[in-house]
């Protein structure tokens, strides 16, 4: 028979994997916060014991609302995710014998390695090389090729299970199961990181022409009150397909500031901030003032005060620089960054560098990059009306949205989009999630990954938003940088003034010139 024992048998194990991912990821997770926090750790827990793909997966659909319905669990699943066994030192040594080549170093101190990052993918250590008049700190990232043959084996399981459920008419499964199919070519790439180093390179000029555009002096430094930024993207040296050699990106992810700002240690250190504020500052004084008092303050904080002082400062670089550059790149139609989620982005607070990394994957919206720029500066405009203009959107700009909405794709509109930044009002009568967009559009669409940057960009301002609305401090200078606003429609408001930057004039920011804007008095 054609479904006999052994067919069954053999599509079980894939099965047994999807159903059991898609318990864990929809748990419902109740009670007060601890109880919550500990029920939520308990899941990540879970799907970080089944293993190979399935961790990355879950990595995949944090941002999927239909997927994880639970906030405890998203977070629990940000912090913990990242936290990976790290290879041995016999392990790395062998893997540089074995993938390095002629252009590895000879002379490396391993008794120096430090371990700077362990994702599901790849490894990234730091090592000293006597490089024959000093000592220089080299970092190099590897991905593993028995990892990826674990990821293929465990996919291959999972299209097995694809006949298995159809013929069960499972159908929620195997709608499921189809979104963690639809992963299958973007994880696998991560692997390569011959690819990685090409993607890098390219990005790099492609980053200073935003930069330059932005900043409006042709400069790479962008400047706004009290501060200024550098956004960086790291040096790399391809090596093999497995093992790369890249700059040292110095600093603090966004996402180890929110860790910190979520521990208890931030509590004591954010009352010591304020009080020094406090005193220090006139209510009324101007944003420029108060980030000068941050940045005098900095070198004689204890350290949890400077901690938290400097997740401030970085939440200002990532809002000015960072997030608007990634806009940038894909409002202009470059080769935008493909995963850019919070732990990407780190902030040097010495230098001013903020630094974008991780290029495995890009995405090019293209030729089409100018329907991208009206969508959002339409979306803004109707976002502007409805909070100036007593929840009335003018007709003719919802008209032109919804054109330029054709020319990217048939299937989301207008209201779709106004959805995902977050944009969208009860009265509009839409409800809809990235899951619902790429289940619509079907995995293969050229669409689907622009949709998915913007939900983790979005994901990676909100982060930054927390920071500052955590405690009163944070709060007074949100209300300077004009982030009342923000925290209303989110990434909108920044890439609309880029858009405006990059020639298209009816956009919704109160200043064509500043992507955020004043604030409201």
């Amino acid at each position: 028979r054609r479904h006999g024992q052994k067919w069954m048998l053999v599509n079980a194990v894939g099965c047994r994997n999807v159903l059991k991912l898609k318990r864990l990821l929809g748990a419902s997770i109740e009670g007060d916060s601890e109880q919550q926090t500990r029920r939520a750790d308990e899941v990540t827990k879970g799907i970080q014991n089944m293993g190979g793909v399935y961790p990355k997966l879950a990595q995949r659909l944090i941002n999927a609302d239909g997927i994880v319905t639970s906030d405890a669990l998203r977070k629990s699943l940000r912090q913990t995710l990242e936290n990976n066994q790290e290879r041995s030192l016999k392990e790395v040594q062998s893997h540089f014998l074995k993938h390095g080549g002629p252009d590895v170093p000879k002379n490396i101190n391993w008794a120096s390695m430090e371990v700077l990052g362990v994702g599901s993918v790849a490894q990234v250590i730091r090592v000293d090389v006597d490089i024959g008049n000093g000592i220089e700190t080299q970092v190099f990232k590897m991905s593993f090729p028995d990892t990826k043959k674990t990821f293929e084996t465990h996919f291959a399981q999972l299209s097995n299970c694809v006949e298995f459920l159809n013929w069960r008419k499972e159908e929620e499964a195997a709608a499921f199961l189809q979104v963690l199919l639809s992963k299958k070519d973007k994880i696998l790439e991560e692997f390569d990181l011959e690819q990685e180093a090409i993607n890098t390179e390219r990005a790099h000029p492609a980053v200073g022409r935003c930069a330059a555009t932005l900043s409006g002096k042709n400069t790479s430094v962008l400047e706004y009150p009290g501060g200024q930024v550098r956004v960086r993207v790291p040096q790399v040296w391809g090596i093999s397909k497995y093992l790369l050699r890249q700059e040292f990106a110095r600093g603090q992810s966004l996402n180890k500031a929110a860790e910190f700002m979520r521990g208890g240690a931030a509590d004591g250190a954010a009352r010591v901030l304020e009080q020094v504020l406090g005193s220090a500052l006139d209510p009324a004084a101007k944003e420029a003032s108060r980030m000068r008092a941050l940045q005098d303050m900095l070198p004689y904080a204890t350290p949890p005060v400077a901690h938290v002082v400097g997740n401030l400062l970085s939440v200002g670089a990532s809002l000015h620089g960072a997030v608007p550059v990634l806009g940038c790149l894909m409002l202009k139609g470059d080769d935008a960054h493909g995963d850019p989620h919070a732990g990407n982005m780190i902030h040097d607070l010495k230098t001013g560098d903020f630094w974008l990394t991780d290029w495995g994957t890009v995405v090019k919206v293209g030729d089409r990059a100018d329907a991208f720029r009206w969508i959002v500066s339409h979306a803004s405009r109707a976002t502007y009306d409805r909070i100036e203009s007593s929840n009335t959107v003018a007709a003719p700009v919802l008209e032109a949205g919804r054109a330029q909405a054709r020319r990217l794709s048939d299937k989301v509109t207008f209201g779709a989009w106004l959805e995902l930044f977050r944009a969208a009002r009860r009265e509009d009568n839409v409800s809809v999630s990235l899951q619902d967009i790429k289940d619509e559009l079907g995995p293969d669409s050229d669409v689907v990954p622009v949709v998915e940057i913007i939900v983790l960009t979005s994901a990676a301002v909100q982060t930054s938003i927390s920071l500052l609305e955590s405690f009163d401090a944070g709060q007074h200078m949100a209300a300077d940088w004009g982030l009342r606003g923000l925290s209303e429609v989110g990434l909108l408001v920044i890439w609309s003034g880029v858009a405006s930057l990059l020639g298209d004039p009816q956009v919704a920011t109160t200043n064509s010139v500043d992507w955020l804007p004043p604030p409201r008095r």
